[in-house]
């Protein structure tokens, strides 16, 4: 049985060190990593950038991988595309809404595209596997949600989320909880005009769920940290 990777991507974005050519040789490089490290696996993409991509990218992508969806158009995302982020100048809030509604879409996909898989990986857009993804027998680890080791941040633990999985058969517990991360942050922009980053949130809600956890040290994943180009390797 094979795995299913979820790559989220932001291509045509206005912040970060990279240019949206730059950003979409990434991205073919991180599909290009995942069926190098994975034994014919299905691939879904969906981008959250503000615009579209350009067409002939689109055909490109559609020629190489399972699914690709584009939420440019998503209420959530031209609401805040629309917002002053002069005091959120990393862009916090566009990104943790991204990230939420892009896995909503993303996990969607896969459940409508009824196949069984034997896992789920999100991987973050840009980044890439490399040979130390193969240090976990995830078939030992079937069950498990595996995620790096926890961080704190401002005094409060959370998960960094380039690269995490989930056993395919808890696939509609993980729908139903980033449907609740969704509401959550929603009410809280609404009520409070603030927020949880999403890394903040998945900790938080995967506690919860209780499905049991995992942390690695490593994971086997690296590349450029979009706001300052710094290499990372997680």
């Amino acid at each position: 049985m094979n795995d299913v990777f979820c790559v989220l991507s932001a291509i045509n974005t206005q912040y970060g060190s990279f240019t949206y050519t730059q950003r979409f040789e990434q991205l073919l490089g991180t599909i290009e990593s995942i069926k190098k490290h994975s034994s014919d696996p299905d691939i879904f993409l969906v981008d959250i950038s503000f615009e579209s991509l350009l067409q002939k990218d689109i055909d490109k992508l559609k020629s190489l991988v399972t699914h690709v969806g584009l939420l440019h158009q998503h209420p959530f995302m031209r609401h805040v595309k629309s917002i002053d982020h002069s005091n959120d100048t990393n862009l916090f809030q566009p990104k943790t809404v991204g990230e939420i509604i892009g896995m909503q879409n993303i996990l969607r996909a896969v459940k409508s595209h009824g196949k069984e898989y034997r896992r789920v990986f999100k991987l973050s857009g840009r980044y890439m596997l490399n040979d130390k993804f193969h240090d976990h027998d995830y078939d030992v680890l079937s069950d498990k949600v595996i995620v790096s080791t926890k961080q704190r941040w401002h005094g409060r633990d959370h998960y960094i989320l380039r690269l995490w999985s989930f056993d395919h058969k808890d696939l509609d517990k993980m729908i139903t909880m980033f449907d609740t991360i969704y509401n959550h942050t929603l009410a809280r922009l609404t009520k409070d005009h603030c927020f949880d980053i999403v890394e903040y949130c998945l900790y938080h809600f995967l506690d919860k769920s209780g499905l049991p956890i995992h942390e690695v040290e490593t994971l086997g994943v690296e590349g450029y940290y979009g706001q300052n180009a710094h290499w990372t390797s997680d």
